[in-house]
């Protein structure tokens, strides 16, 4: 299996980019990985991994390839967060890791049969990923700036009730939350829902623009009524709403990849003042519960066979699906994420 590396498309240069290839053997006894940690502010040039994991990064099994000490990759057993030890209790084979220009990019094959937290290769895999802060050679603290998850349900053949929850450590949800479906993953033409937390209003938009009188009256509704900020407490910001196919410019698609964008506010403000840094992208199939993280990527190359995720629970006991991400931050990013392992492809090319 040759990997290597997309390069990003357009002039706008990414913060942070985090994308994973993995492909199950003809023997389903190994899985082949490959890990790319794209960024231009360096922090990329330290260490960076992927670890499966039960619930969080305790107690997880970590691959964790370090550029700065002869680009090794090695095995490790995450116990909490000061103890960091390597382990013998899975194995990796045929692992490298190397970078060129602003990409870090590890690749090892692992079995499916060892571990405490053993590879699934016919369902789903809860993994987490980290990278060092600034090109830290320690594995330090590196906690992200903000969070982004998504909770869907399908409510009937042309109806999809849905959750958008933003957590930051900067404060920023306390202004205006945004997300958007846009065929390009672009933010101008897309329909968007907004949501104000001072006001506790969501509406549906039109933006045709980067301005603010691009922001136009939506040609789709967001259920009876309009939607609802459910919660806004501390760092956290959660709106809900309903879509129905058939409406808005870009109608939501009930099976098939849906590319969409989210942004929010910086520093609190209550306008849409330019919010660079505080936006992402994320691809989703409604259908079948499964969701690529969301990357805060400023043009990197997605195309329509990019899904990842799983399936979660929120809220009221539902069964909501989930897909989420990270953001970038200069303290670096952390990702939990449920992933399928059925062919999916994400930010690489064979």
């Amino acid at each position: 299996m040759a990997v290597k590396a997309r390069e990003p498309r357009g002039t706008r240069l990414m913060r942070l980019c985090v994308a994973v290839l993995f492909i199950a053997t003809s023997t389903g006894s190994t899985i082949d990985l490959a890990l790319e940690a794209k960024s231009t502010s360096g922090a990329a040039s330290g260490w960076f991994s992927v670890a499966w994991t039960n619930g969080g990064m305790f107690n997880s099994d970590a691959v964790i390839g370090n550029i700065a000490t002869g680009t090794s990759v090695g095995t490790y057993a995450i116990s909490s967060y000061s103890s960091v030890v390597t382990t013998s209790r899975f194995a990796i084979t045929a692992a490298s890791v190397t970078r060129s220009g602003g990409s870090t990019i590890a690749k090892f094959t692992r079995s499916t049969g060892d571990g405490t937290v053993a590879v699934n290769v016919a369902g789903s895999n809860k993994l987490v990923w980290a990278f060092s802060s600034g090109g830290s050679k320690t594995v330090a603290n590196h906690g992200g700036s903000h969070s982004v998850l998504l909770h869907w349900k399908k409510v009937s053949a042309t109806q999809l009730d849905m959750a958008v929850e933003l957590k930051t450590s900067s404060g920023a949800s306390n202004g205006w939350f945004a997300l958007g479906w846009a065929n390009g993953g672009s933010m101008a033409p897309s329909d968007a829902v907004i949501g104000n937390r001072a006001g506790g209003i969501v509406s549906p938009y039109r933006i045709t623009g980067y301005t603010m009188n691009s922001l136009q009256g939506a040609s789709f509704s967001i259920g009876s009524g309009a939607g609802t900020v459910k919660s806004a407490t501390g760092s956290t910001t959660v709106i809900q709403f309903s879509r129905t196919t058939g409406t808005g410019s870009i109608p939501i698609k009930m099976s098939g990849v849906s590319h969409l964008i989210w942004a929010h506010s910086n520093s609190n403000s209550k306008t849409l003042a330019f919010h660079s840094g505080a936006d992402g992208r994320m691809s989703v199939d409604f259908s079948c519960a499964m969701s690529p993280s969301s990357v805060d990527d400023g043009g990197y190359d997605h195309d329509g066979d990019d899904h990842h995720g799983g399936d979660d629970h929120y809220g009221d006991g539902d069964d909501w699906q989930r897909g989420g991400g990270s953001g970038s931050g200069s303290s670096g990013a952390f990702l939990s994420q449920l992933i399928s392992w059925l062919g999916l492809l994400f930010g690489f090319r064979k």
